[in-house]
Formats: structure tokens, C-alpha cells, sequence
């Protein structure tokens, strides 16, 4: 069959022995064949259960072998549902025992709610959905309805290229949204198997891991929460390799040979460039105990972006002012002083270099409200993603839990994360 008699057909084709009831207004004529393909759901039922041979009177009028029901229980928020399988007679009757299908929803947006088993059932069939993308909120509500709908089917996989085709048309705000919710983000990139969108939300995480609290981080899914933990030690190991460099790094010009057998007056010449590199890890030890280095909240990104600008951004002038009153220069030598400085700040720049490359579609720095910026240097590979990896946990793809629908407060404009990041 082509698209095009896709198109024309559904919901409703002739030859479909599938009836699907989601409500009275909503009832799908669909192929056994086509759902056991997409639905594990649909696939256990058709290899455990025995359908009816329907005589020719029921083939005649259009009756199936088949017929599921919504049934809700509308005593959960948001309960999209589950299927009923009911048992068809010969004659293409309901045998069984049967509940009258509910009428349309139309209360708190249902009727859009319901217009998502028209986007999942024809995403079977190459339908592509009309999801509303005229505002972000808009946009991210119809990719949640669409994915529980496909969760009460086990037909997530049907619909991820979708839901991440329709997100990622978002673009700006996609990304500004993701770095004000990143944890909510993960599971989301996750449950759709979005490299992009997950990969996005790991390293906003890692980076803020010392800013975030216990509770959103156990609001994490096991698996990802692991992933997050081991990046960050990976982080943290070498922040620590970098900084052991930094400390322990002389200028290239002041080692001498140990053939020429220097004497005093070898590094005599040098004195303003061992005075410098001995204020310079006087900076260093004071910076630590101070946990201004990676010991901060930040991870250390105000330390080291300062140390990735060098010039004035730290050990500046004033610095060297007070410096001076302990140890006087006549105006001259304190230019020279502060010269030799400087070079010793060129020489750390490349030690921070790969800590300020920004793997993030924004930059935390450049968010409106961001009062700490974290690091975004963290590198997600292919191997790191959940669905890449043996499952050793029982961890599946997990719905989108309460918790993290009340994280994301989704309005005209964007998500907003406790206040911080808004578009």
C-alpha cells in the first residue's frame, strides 16, 4: 500500500481487522499486521490470543476479529489509559462482557488529548502529526501527550524521530529550556532516545552537579544519575591533573643546563620572573584554601575562565599594589614586575584551554538570571548513552514520573527552572 492510501484511508480501512475504540468519536479500523510490527503491546496479545473465525456475513459487514477499548481511570492525573482487549463472537459481536466507550473528551484539553491517538495510529501507517509548534509550550505539551499515548502500547520507538524532529524545530528555546531543566531534559532525551537533547541535558548536569541538590538528583533515573556521577569524577580527576600542572609549572626561560654549571649569577638575571611565579602559587595556595578552584560550587568556573582570559582578570593591577606594600619597587620595577606577570598568565591559558570549550548549544554565561555559570566541557559518547548500554538494572525506557512534569512549568515562552532560566 502507498502513503497516499494511507492518507486516504485512515482511520478507517475497509480491509483493517483491528477495530481500536478510544471514545465515541474515535474509533480506528486498523491492520492486525501493521500494529504487531510497531506494538509490543498489540504484538503479545496477537500471539497469545486466538481470534474468531468470523462467518461471511460478519466479513461482509465490515465487522473485525478484533476490538480494543480505552478504558481510564480518571481518579489519576494525566492517566492516558490502557487498551481492553474485548471478545469478539463469530458473528463479529462483542461476546463478553462490555463498557459503553465514554463520549468525546472536552474537558481540560482532552479533545486535543484524544486527537493524539489520530497522530499515533498514523505515525503507523507514515502519517506525519500536526503538532502545534506555534509556542515552545505548545510544542513540548503535544510530544508529552504523543509519547504516553505510544506508552500504553509499548510504541515509544515509533514515535521518537517525531517528537525529536518536532522539538529540535524549537531551536533556541529548545536549548534554553534544557539548560534550566536539565535534569527533567535527561529523562525526556532519554525516553525519546535523543542523542542531542540527552547528550545536551548530561553536560549541563555534570556541570552544575555540585550546584544541584540531593533531590533532584535522585529525581534522576538510576541509570542516568550513574552516567552523571562518572562523568563528573572524570571531571574532577582532571581539574585536579590540571591544577597539579599549574602549580607546578616554571616558564621554559628559567631552567638552565646542567652542563654550563650556572652560577648565582645565572638566575640573578631572572629575579623579577622568580618573583612573579613565587606570588603567582602564593595566589594558588590561598585560592585553594579558599575553595576557590575546583573545590567552588561553580566546579571552579569563575577560577578558571579567569585564568582563561588572564590579563586583568586576575592578579591585576590592585592585586599588585597591595603586593607592593609589602615589598616596594620604584615605578619602573613595577612595571617590569607586572610584565613578567603577565607572561606567567599566558603560560597557564593553555593549561585551561579544553575546561572552557562549551559543548552546549548556549552558554550558561550568557543566560539571563544565571548567577553561576558552570563548566559545559563534558564529552558524552556514543557508548555513554542509556540505550547504547547493557541494561543491568532493570532500567527501561521510564514515563515522564510526576515529580519531573511539576519540575517543568511550560508556558508561552519556554520552560522555567525555579526562577534561574526563562526565555
Amino acid at each position: 500500500m502507498s502513503s497516499d492510501r494511507f492518507s486516504a484511508d485512515f482511520p478507517q480501512f475497509e480491509d483493517g481487522d483491528v477495530s481500536v475504540v478510544v471514545s465515541t468519536s474515535r474509533v480506528y479500523k486498523l491492520h492486525s499486521h501493521v500494529l504487531r510490527r510497531v506494538s509490543k503491546y498489540f504484538k503479545n496479545i496477537f500471539e497469545t490470543s486466538e481470534p474468531p473465525r468470523l462467518t461471511a456475513a460478519a466479513r461482509r459487514d465490515g465487522y473485525t476479529t478484533w476490538r480494543f477499548q480505552l478504558y481510564q481511570d480518571h481518579t489519576l492525573p494525566n492517566d492516558q489509559g490502557s487498551f481492553v482487549p474485548l471478545q469478539v463472537s463469530e458473528s463479529g459481536r462483542i461476546a463478553g462482557q462490555n463498557f459503553p466507550p465514554r463520549g468525546p473528551n472536552t474537558t481540560g484539553g482532552g479533545e486535543d488529548n484524544d486527537r493524539c491517538w489520530d497522530w499515533l495510529f498514523g505515525c503507523f501507517y507514515g502519517i506525519t502529526p500536526d503538532i502545534d509548534s506555534s509556542t515552545f509550550g505548545a510544542t513540548v505539551h503535544d510530544c508529552f501527550v504523543l509519547i504516553d499515548c505510544a506508552d500504553t502500547i509499548e510504541a515509544v520507538d515509533q514515535v521518537r524521530e517525531v517528537v525529536d524532529l518536532a522539538l529540535m524545530r524549537q531551536d533556541e528555546v529548545l536549548w534554553k529550556s534544557i539548560a534550566g531543566s536539565p535534569t527533567v531534559w535527561a529523562e525526556l532525551g532519554r525516553r525519546v532516545r535523543s542523542p542531542a537533547i540527552f547528550k545536551e541535558a548530561v553536560v549541563h548536569i555534570v556541570g552544575q552537579w555540585k550546584l544541584l541538590d540531593v533531590k533532584s538528583k535522585k529525581q534522576l533515573p538510576k541509570d542516568i544519575q550513574n552516567l552523571c556521577n562518572r562523568k563528573w569524577e572524570e571531571l574532577e580527576l582532571a581539574k585536579r591533573a590540571i591544577e597539579i600542572r599549574i602549580a607546578g609549572h616554571y616558564p621554559p626561560f628559567l631552567c638552565r643546563n646542567h652542563a654550563d654549571k650556572p652560577h648565582r649569577t645565572a638566575y640573578a638575571s631572572d629575579i623579577y620572573s622568580w618573583m612573579a611565579l613565587s606570588y603567582f602559587r602564593q595566589f594558588l595556595a590561598q585560592s585553594g584554601n579558599d575553595s576557590k578552584n575546583r573545590q567552588a560550587e561553580d566546579g571552579g568556573y569563575a577560577w578558571y575562565k579567569a585564568f582563561a582570559q588572564g590579563g586583568d582578570a586576575y592578579l591585576h593591577h590592585e592585586d599588585m599594589r597591595t603586593f607592593h606594600t609589602f615589598f616596594p619597587m620604584s615605578s619602573k620595577a613595577c612595571s617590569v614586575l607586572q610584565a613578567h606577570m603577565n607572561v606567567l598568565k599566558e603560560d597557564m591559558k593553555d593549561f585551561v584551554k579544553d575546561l572552557m570549550v562549551v559543548r552546549t548549544h548556549v552558554d550558561p554565561a550568557n543566560l539571563e538570571g544565571v548567577s553561576k555559570p558552570w563548566l559545559t566541557c563534558t564529552v558524552v559518547e556514543k557508548d555513554d548513552l542509556p540505550w547504547n548500554v547493557p541494561d543491568e538494572n532493570g532500567q527501561g525506557d521510564l514515563g515522564m514520573n510526576a515529580v519531573a512534569r511539576q519540575a517543568m512549568q511550560i508556558d508561552e515562552t519556554g520552560i522555567e527552572a525555579d526562577g534561574e532560566v526563562e526565555d
